[in-house]
């Protein structure tokens, strides 16, 4: 479109476009059609796609996007075209799944492994840091399983698809508060163990007694009192 041929005052142009008023009504045929036969798409794809997504899924959900949107609105683009690129994907994603079942190297390349985030209340800090995850997120984690300490903590892995999963300990063990530093020492939800502190940084918790100034974790020398 020439630059001379954009005029703010033309609503026709700005509301319904270049393509005749009718166009509308097919827009809306062609809309129904691209999302019935999506729906079967995705519902062939599989019932991981409805829950948590894989890199791969997400990756074709990502593509659907880009692929449907054209047959819908373009007066050029015949609907065809869509379906045959919609079969094209599910072929592909059929085929890479079948690839992961069939070789652990395949999927391991395209899912890769669990992280260890946490093990016995401390924090792996360098895995956090590989996977790009903050404290601050992965204590916002914790808090939403009612979890306060790291001690009560026994593992936390990342699963491949982006959910945490969190076992605990059965008994209570002090750590290093995951609550805000705002939220203070002095509410009823936790109280400090006398005697332990905990690194600031990783959460590794000794008695207060001990001479190494460092953590032998993280070698920081930041220590806050254990909370129970």
């Amino acid at each position: 479109m020439k630059k001379e041929a954009i005029k703010l005052s033309d609503i026709k142009r700005i509301l319904i476009g270049e393509a005749p008023f009718e166009f509308l009504l097919e827009v809306l045929l062609r809309t129904g059609i691209i999302y019935c036969v999506l729906l079967l798409t995705v519902r062939l794809l599989g019932k991981r796609m409805s829950g948590q997504l894989t890199i791969t899924e997400l990756a074709v959900m990502i593509l659907m996007g880009a692929i449907v949107s054209a047959p819908m609105e373009l007066p050029e683009r015949g609907i065809m075209q869509g379906f045959a690129i919609l079969i094209l994907i599910l072929l592909l994603h059929q085929g890479v799944t079948w690839l992961e079942v069939k070789f652990k190297k395949v999927e391991l390349v395209t899912q890769g492994i669990p992280k260890m985030l946490v093990a016995d209340g401390v924090i792996q800090t360098a895995v956090l840091a590989h996977v790009q995850i903050s404290k601050d997120q992965l204590f916002a984690v914790l808090r939403g399983q009612a979890i306060y300490n790291l001690g009560k903590v026994k593992r936390v892995y990342l699963e491949t698809c982006g959910k945490f999963t969190i076992y605990k300990f059965k008994a209570s063990k002090a750590g290093l508060s995951v609550l805000p530093p705002e939220e203070g020492r002095d509410n009823t939800m936790q109280q400090v163990k006398e005697g332990n502190e905990s690194c600031s940084v990783c959460g590794y918790t000794r008695e207060v007694k001990e001479a190494v100034a460092s953590c032998p974790n993280c070698f920081n020398n930041s220590w806050e009192w254990a909370i129970l």
